[in-house]
């Protein structure tokens, strides 16, 4: 048995060539070298970076930890005693436990029915929200009884100094019910504690994160303990806790969203939040959804990798944030790799400049040398398949040659084209495919296949054609002619010739088709139904109607190429050729549009919705046979398809369109 031989591109050759000449000692030997000083560099950033990520992780576990058993805590008492934090004394004591947790904004507890206390820490942006606010105050409380059902249920508020002094009092309404707040229900349908996403804080339009736990006694739920604290301060968190000056620290969930943005890394004692991303974290998005892709496909627990941004090679790692709040979070870190290995990569320098510059810059100089010469070439080839495929329409002009031969191979290639669309013009498609694919030429031959056999007839065109102008004469009878030979080679059909205003086509040949009867009667009652939309677009331009006739018969022919060795056509002859032919001529008889035979009928008869026209003998063919009109497709919601009454067909009639 013959192995074919496999074939590569000629780009492909052309660089393997240039390739082989180069200098592969000289590769080997920096690439090596190169390799095992990057190998000990990355065992040190690995392990530095995993170091300082666990360490920020295990800060953040306790930061978190910390306001976590704080709500808790207070859940705990509640649920001990019900009614202690709706007194003085309970509401005194919350203002106790808040104070001593400086990373808090607020604290504050509601209850199922409508009951709510709390407290807000007040800071610079507290008063620049509220400038009437006491100087000497440092925290805001409330109560807020939201039980009744009124519109406006009563709001008291009052501000103290930092040695719990009440400085003022106020009594309002507010229309503000605590049970509707994003995270109540969230913890009502849970029962555990919960850590929202970044909301703004109303009071001083800040992003925060909220605590909260819930208060459950006997089973029951009773209220919720929310602590609330700004992505700032846990933004300063991180900034403290960086491995490096230049570390970028933030927490992302596993859609990318950013949960609390970075500081910005250069300014040692900087308190600006980058919240829109811009400077920072948003050189990383590519890198973080890389890693992101990584960690859901490998489900690995953190990922380490290396990314260059900004022209500078950081090491990016993504881990999990562990909290009995079980979020979906992860630390995001990014580390310049030269605060971590800064000497041992000024000694990779050299090697990395013959790898990364030279080297590289021949590969370049070679690739671009053997796509110029390869380009002309390989469109050559693209546009030989797009013939071969007689796919005319994908053939596309060639780049500029410079090579003498290869400009004169383009030309052949043109002229090849040119001739084969035209003979395509000729000859059915399919014939010409096979030809091509066989790669022999037409000679003379048949061969007997059953073919399903249409003839179509314009009726009235000689009456038209003697008022028309030729111009109008000849747009009409195209339009006609697409109609027809669009619905047979929808179908699958073949367009075998044209026949003044007549048209032939089968079904069966070159290609053999199993359905090719029922495909004939659905091609049939397309050009009907086409013709029918012409002639309507036609009388509303003031323009005479062609009515159309159909003739179909099925029979075994003989079929292939017939003339004389200079002059061949493809087409099918034999007495079922002329039945059809007959066929279409009846309907002048029974004024119908579509006549099929009965060795059609009885081929498709589970399928189609016929009329009988009773028996009947054609000119030319001794003995008689059946003969019916085909209305539609039997079951067929296609319009095109679906069955007519008999005596619709005469909206097809030039007769009615004059």
């Amino acid at each position: 048995m013959k192995t074919a031989t496999r074939r590569y591109r000629f780009s492909t050759m052309l660089m393997v060539a240039f390739l082989a000449l180069s200098v592969p000692t000289l590769i080997f030997v920096l690439s090596c070298a190169y390799i095992e000083s990057s190998r000990a560099a990355q065992q040190v950033l690995v392990y530095d970076m995993r170091r300082g990520q666990e360490a920020i992780t295990r800060s953040i576990h306790t930061f978190f930890a910390e306001s976590i058993g704080a709500v808790e805590g207070v859940a705990r008492i509640a649920e001990r005693d019900p009614e202690f934090f709706r007194t003085p004394s309970g509401a005194f004591a919350l203002q106790g436990q808040f104070m001593g947790m400086t990373h808090l904004e607020a604290m504050s507890i509601a209850y199922e029915d409508g009951f709510s206390v709390g407290s807000t820490r007040v800071d610079d942006a507290w008063r620049t929200r509220q400038p009437e606010t006491p100087s000497a105050a440092v925290m805001h409380t409330f109560r807020h009884d939201a039980s009744q059902p009124t519109a406006n249920s009563e709001f008291h508020q009052s501000f103290v100094d930092e040695s719990g002094k009440i400085l003022s009092e106020t009594t309002t309404t507010s229309n503000i019910d605590p049970r509707e707040l994003s995270h109540y229900p969230l913890v009502r349908q849970s029962m555990r504690t919960v850590i929202t996403e970044p909301i703004t804080y109303p009071d001083t339009e800040e992003p925060v994160l909220s605590v909260a736990a819930p208060i459950v006694i006997e089973g029951v739920f009773k209220g919720v303990v929310l602590a609330s604290v700004t992505t700032g301060e846990i933004a300063r968190f991180l900034h403290l806790s960086r491995v490096t000056p230049q570390t970028i620290v933030a927490i992302i969930d596993d859609s990318e969203r950013v949960i609390v943005p970075p500081l910005m890394p250069s300014d040692e004692s900087s308190t600006e939040i980058d919240r829109d991303f811009a400077s920072t974290l948003l050189p990383l998005k590519t890198h973080v959804a890389d890693a992101m892709r990584h960690l859901h496909e490998q489900s690995p627990s953190t990922v380490i990798q290396s990314a260059r941004i900004g022209g500078v090679d950081h090491l990016l790692s993504l881990s999990p944030i562990e909290t009995k709040a079980n979020l979906q979070w992860r630390l995001l870190m990014s580390t310049p790799k030269s605060d971590l290995i800064g000497p041992l990569q000024r000694a990779r320098e050299f090697i990395l400049w013959l790898l990364v510059v030279i080297i590289p810059l021949q590969l370049l100089l070679i690739h671009k040398f053997s796509r110029r010469v390869s380009r002309g070439v390989e469109a050559m080839a693209l546009n030989v398949r797009h013939i071969r495929a007689m796919d005319f329409e994908s053939i596309h002009s060639t780049p500029r040659l410079f090579t003498r031969e290869i400009a004169e191979l383009h030309e052949g290639i043109g002229l090849l084209n040119n001739a084969l669309r035209s003979f395509a013009q000729y000859i059915p498609l399919d014939v010409v495919k096979q030809l091509i694919a066989k790669g022999k030429s037409l000679t003379l031959g048949v061969e007997e296949r059953t073919l399903a056999i249409m003839f179509t007839d314009l009726e009235n065109f000689s009456t038209v054609s003697q008022s028309a102008s030729p111009d109008q004469l000849l747009a009409q009878l195209t339009a006609a002619f697409s109609a027809m030979t669009s619905a047979v080679t929808e179908e699958l059909g073949t367009v075998d010739k044209f026949i003044g205003d007549s048209v032939m086509a089968f079904w069966g040949a070159p290609a053999e088709i199993d359905d090719g009867a029922l495909r004939a009667c659905k091609a049939a009652l397309r050009i009907t139904r086409r013709m029918d939309r012409l002639n309507q677009q036609w009388r509303d331009e003031g323009k005479a109607c062609l009515g159309v006739r159909v003739g179909i018969n099925y029979a075994s022919v003989l079929v292939g190429n017939i003339g004389t060795p200079e002059r061949l056509s493809y087409t099918a002859l034999g007495d079922g050729v002329n039945i059809a032919s007959r066929l279409e001529g009846s309907n002048k008889q029974f004024n119908t549009s579509i006549c099929i035979s009965d060795v059609l009928y009885n081929e498709v008869a589970d399928a189609v919705e016929v009329r009988s026209l009773g028996l009947v003998s054609v000119k030319g063919r001794t003995g008689e046979f059946a003969l019916y009109e085909l209305l539609g497709i039997r079951g067929s919601t296609d319009p095109e398809l679906m069955a007519r009454s008999s005596t619709a067909r005469v909206s097809n009639s030039a007769a009615y369109c004059l």
